[in-house]
């Protein structure tokens, strides 16, 4: 069975909650075709983001964006021109300089981007000749934290900072912001668009969800009546999942949020 067969199925689980109506192509020009698609990524994402499911959550290691050597930082005045072949960096982010025997170069600077291969950044006070040393780039967060990681393309919410643990940390604009200059071991809730994925309990959840949303797109009206009882099977649904096979043995739980004498403290503890 095809992911887009089991996304029209659960569409179709939605619409069967109040009304006979259903779709057979992702494609076709219904107005049931274009209300569930159009708010379907969204209410998916949502009920990821909101619940724990096992199936949702992914481990990865990250590491920091590489150092880079420049092949020169010149300077006119407090204008440092650093030339790096395809630098990869976009005007305003802060880049880390260091290892210039110059110490008017070194810092976290933001840069103003002259094309691939060349930024500028303004420093403090002007040096007196061009930089030398063992010259490094690499881009940082620039004031507050040391460090930042990427996040998955995948991701949707961190679950949970596992390594280092208790680590101090922000998640701002696609980074997790700290003070780890080697790497991280985090948990997180990932984007699943292979509906062959999901779990039954999963499927039928969202399927509720769908309706809750779609009833007065399809109606036109406010039906309260129905709108409760879906509210109440999904509450249903929600809560079956945790005895199903959609969240599987224990809840996670993040390791600080659990009792010390848990025999198996690491990943989970009891509900």
């Amino acid at each position: 069975m095809s992911s887009d067969t089991v996304k029209i199925d659960i569409i179709n689980l939605a619409l069967a909650h109040f009304t006979q109506t259903t779709i057979v192509t992702l494609s076709e020009d219904t107005v049931a075709r274009i209300a569930a698609t159009t708010i379907f990524d969204e209410i998916r994402d949502r009920l990821l983001v909101d619940y724990p499911w096992n199936f949702a959550i992914k481990r990865k290691t990250l590491t920091p964006p590489a150092e880079q050597t420049p092949t020169s930082i010149t300077y006119s005045t407090t204008t440092a021109t650093v030339t790096k072949a395809t630098h990869g960096y976009s005007t305003d982010m802060y880049v880390r300089v260091a290892g210039a025997n110059q110490d008017e170069y070194n810092g976290d600077w933001q840069i103003t981007v002259t094309n691939a291969n060349v930024f500028t950044y303004t420093m403090d006070d002007t040096p007196t000749a061009n930089a030398s040393g063992t010259l490094t780039i690499q881009h940082v967060p620039g004031f507050e934290y040391d460090y930042h990681y990427a996040l998955p393309s995948d991701y949707l919410r961190l679950f949970e900072l596992y390594d280092p643990a208790n680590l101090v940390h922000a998640v701002e604009n696609g980074y997790i912001l700290c003070d780890e200059d080697e790497k991280i071991l985090i948990k997180y809730i990932r984007q699943i668009t292979d509906y062959t994925l999901w779990p039954v309990a999963a499927r039928q959840c969202l399927s509720v969800a769908l309706a809750i949303v779609m009833l007065p797109k399809i109606r036109g009206v406010s039906d309260v009546n129905t709108m409760a009882k879906l509210e109440t099977i999904f509450d249903m649904k929600i809560a079956r999942a945790y005895t199903l096979n959609a969240i599987e043995g224990k809840p996670n739980v993040p390791k600080d949020m659990q009792s010390m004498d848990k025999g198996n403290y690491s990943w989970q503890s009891e509900r």
